[in-house]
C-alpha cells in the first residue's frame, strides 16, 4: 500500500517537486524480522543514490510505536522522464515504524534548497498517525 502526495505543479511541468509518500509494506515480503533490519535495508538503498550521505539517523516515536528517524541527502536528476535533467541536491527524511507484520514508511523529499518549504507540514502529518488496533 502506497500514499503520495505531491506538490502541485504545471501540467507540463516535468521537474521533480516535493513529495511525501506513506508506505506499507509486509514483513515476510521484504524479509526484515526487526525495525533495524528493515532500517538498514532501507538506507542501503538509498546509499546508492550518487553523493548519498546520511545527515542524522535517531530514535523517535510515531503513533505511539518506536520508530527510526533519517534523514539523508543524495544526487538526483532535477526532471522525470526528459533527456535535458540535470543532477541537482536532494534531502530525504523518513521515519520508519514497525506495528504487527508490517513496516511503515513516512517519507518527505524535495530538492535540497526547497526542503524547509514543507518540512512543518510533514512533522504535523507525521504527528497525526495514528494506528488501528490489531492492524
Amino acid at each position: 500500500m502506497q500514499a503520495v502526495f505531491l506538490e502541485p505543479r504545471a501540467k507540463n511541468d516535468t521537474s521533480k517537486g516535493a513529495a511525501m509518500v506513506v508506505t506499507s509494506e509486509s514483513a515476510s515480503k521484504v524479509k526484515a524480522a526487526s525495525l533495524e533490519a528493515f532500517v538498514e535495508d532501507f538506507v542501503s538503498r538509498r546509499m546508492k543514490f550518487a553523493d548519498a550521505k546520511i545527515v542524522s539517523r535517531t530514535k523517535a516515536r510515531v503513533g505511539g510505536l518506536e520508530a527510526s528517524d533519517i534523514l539523508l541527502t543524495y544526487r538526483s536528476v532535477d526532471k522525470l522522464y526528459s533527456v535535458d535533467s540535470k543532477p541537482v541536491s536532494f534531502t530525504e527524511r523518513a521515519l520508519v515504524v514497525k506495528k504487527g507484520v508490517s513496516f511503515y514508511t513516512i517519507r518527505y523529499e524535495n530538492n535540497s534548497a526547497s526542503f524547509g518549504r514543507f518540512e512543518k507540514a510533514f512533522e504535523h502529518m507525521v504527528r497525526t498517525v495514528r494506528f488501528k488496533s490489531g492492524s
